[in-house]
């Protein structure tokens, strides 16, 4: 299992990660959303396809079950509350602490 080494602050609301899964390069646009207060994802290839397009990051929700192409990765790419009993969607400031993203490829699901 691989975890997004995400790193962002809440002086910056929008950032870009580029990461390997499965032997392809792909890009990541996150945004904090303030009216819902919820980070929002868009995965990319490298070449600009459109893997997914802004989903709210949700504990434990699959963000390849509703992948656009079929350059996706196999497996499932999820967001994880690292904190024991606090299921809360990751705020402005949590994203790559409390909160973390995990890719896991078929075998290891």
């Amino acid at each position: 299992m691989i975890q997004l080494d995400l790193t962002p602050s809440a002086d910056t609301p929008f950032f870009t990660h580029e990461t390997t899964l499965a032997g392809k390069d792909y890009v990541f646009d996150f945004a904090w959303n303030t009216r819902r207060a919820a980070w929002v994802v868009s995965m990319y290839t490298k070449a600009g396809e459109a893997i997914f397009k802004s989903q709210v990051l949700r504990h434990g929700r699959n963000l390849l079950s509703r992948a656009l192409s079929e350059n996706a990765p196999s497996g499932a790419l999820f967001c994880w509350c690292n904190t024991p009993g606090d299921l809360s969607p990751p705020r402005v400031d949590e994203l790559g602490g409390r909160v973390s993203i995990y890719y896991a490829t078929p075998e290891e699901l």
